[in-house]
């Protein structure tokens, strides 16, 4: 008789965790949507727990949404980066992920925000860049390509400001797109066909 595997149960915390991303995941990334008392529902936990290992909704959703923009980040696989110029390369990559931000701009935010207050060398902003460095004809400029990453994530922040300070209405597709395109251009300019 074959033996069983016997599972062991999934540690409380990561219980919530996992509760919780799923409801961030089905709300779109409308964080106002997912309640404390929703997330303890699905995790099958009392409400207590929740405050007891997290001691914050904010401090919960910012796990959970670094956890889901990391998995978003591992599983990016760019279908735009054309042949040509390491700039053209880098701004169709870097359109694809300026329209996943725009597309969930709560998770985007909490994201952005949570790598500023903690940076680490494996937060999401460095694996940006590192996945900003892999892409083909792209320079290995680590400085260039955090420039150009954090300039994307300022860009977003302040999206609403209606072009004010980058001259380019954010929130419209088009002009979203000549931003991204205008930056990588600023960041890696052709000199004479090479960079």
């Amino acid at each position: 008789m074959p033996k069983q595997e016997s599972k062991a149960p999934t540690p409380v915390k990561e219980r919530i965790i996992l509760a919780a991303s799923e409801l961030i995941r089905q709300a779109d990334g409308d964080l106002a949507g997912v309640s404390l008392r929703s997330i303890a529902q699905e995790a099958g936990v009392a409400l207590g727990l929740i405050n007891y290992h997290f001691g914050s909704k904010e401090k919960l959703v910012e796990e959970c949404v670094q956890r889901i923009i990391s998995g978003v980040i591992d599983a990016f696989k760019p279908g735009n980066c054309v042949s040509g110029s390491p700039a053209a390369c880098l701004g169709a990559v870097a359109a694809e992920v300026m329209e996943y931000l725009a597309a969930h701009p709560a998770m985007a935010r909490v994201s952005i925000l949570g790598d500023m207050a903690s940076p680490g060398a494996r937060d999401n902003t460095m694996r940006t860049v590192a996945g900003f460095a892999g892409l083909p004809g792209v320079p290995q400029d680590k400085m260039r390509l955090f420039c150009f990453t954090a300039a994307l994530q300022a860009a977003f922040l302040r999206k609403d400001s209606g072009g004010e300070g980058c001259g380019f209405a954010l929130n419209n597709k088009e002009e979203r797109d000549a931003f991204v395109r205008s930056l990588a251009e600023m960041v890696f300019p052709a000199e004479n066909g090479q960079i």
